[in-house]
């Protein structure tokens, strides 16, 4: 042993790529982070507006993001009949080749001297489904909720887990309080995305006993969700799209009690 703290990253197309370049810009001066690649992915990764400034850190710019062949875009949903805006006006996101990105990724790992190894580190972070995971292994991503595998969401379920564990990355030596704390707080938004996934890619005529459907029937209203992973609007136009206009419009408060 060197004295020096090594994280690993396991998984396969961006995902590993993604995570271990996030580590390297935010773990303590020192820490070794390698790279265990499982092979590419097909398809098309979708870049939200949110994940704009994680990407800024990194140096990928919209500008770096286009030379490579990304896609501008100001709302998701094609694939499910509707178009779902991001948010605010103006907000625009990226989509753009698996392929693409990975290739984007792997610059900047070499800028910041990523190493690709099979070798297990002092901490270890699975983002792809593997049967090969450790038990001690933190889950992102895929690894911890099919939901958060599917095209549309996978980038998202990483972007927020790197956020959440960028606050919570341990000393040395790492305990086992916080390998509980990192899984605990990588999980904190898969809720709310499981439930999105659910709706896009459910069977609408199964889904009108839940209650986000139902209340959303009955007077327009989005239930909100700690840590929610998507605007109000988002879940506003999956749900007019799949279940149509709300009986009556919500009633809203004029005054706040203090």
């Amino acid at each position: 042993m060197t004295g020096r703290l090594r994280y690993t990253v396991r998984g396969r197309g961006f995902a590993p790529w993604l995570v271990g370049c996030a580590l390297a810009r935010f773990a303590a001066d020192g820490t070794i982070i390698a790279v265990t690649d499982l092979g590419p992915q097909d398809g098309q990764v979708l870049i939200k507006p949110k994940a704009m400034a994680l990407h800024q850190a990194l140096g990928v710019t919209a500008q770096r993001l286009l030379a490579a062949g990304a896609q501008r875009k100001d709302h998701w949903g094609e694939a499910f009949g509707v178009a779902i805006p991001f948010g605010a006006s103006g907000a625009f996101g990226f989509t753009i080749t698996q392929q693409a990105y990975v290739s984007l990724l792997k610059e900047v790992a070499a800028q910041a001297s990523l190493q690709v190894t099979d070798v297990d580190g002092d901490l270890k972070f699975q983002v792809s489904e593997d049967k090969a995971t450790v038990p001690t292994a933190i889950k992102l991503a895929g690894a911890s909720s099919p939901a958060a595998s599917a095209d549309e969401f996978e980038h998202l379920a990483v972007t927020l887990a790197i956020k959440k564990i960028a606050f919570a990355l341990p000393g040395m030596p790492i305990t086992d309080v916080e390998r509980q704390e990192l899984q605990r707080v990588a999980m904190l938004a898969m809720p709310s995305i499981e439930q999105m996934h659910d709706l896009c890619h459910g069977n609408p005529s199964e889904q009108e006993r839940t209650h986000r459907v139902q209340l959303w029937r009955a007077i327009g209203r989005v239930p909100p969700m700690d840590d929610d992973a998507f605007e109000q609007g988002e879940w506003r136009a999956l749900l007019t799209a799949r279940f149509g206009e709300p009986e009556r419009a919500p009633w809203v408060a004029t005054e706040v009690l203090a």
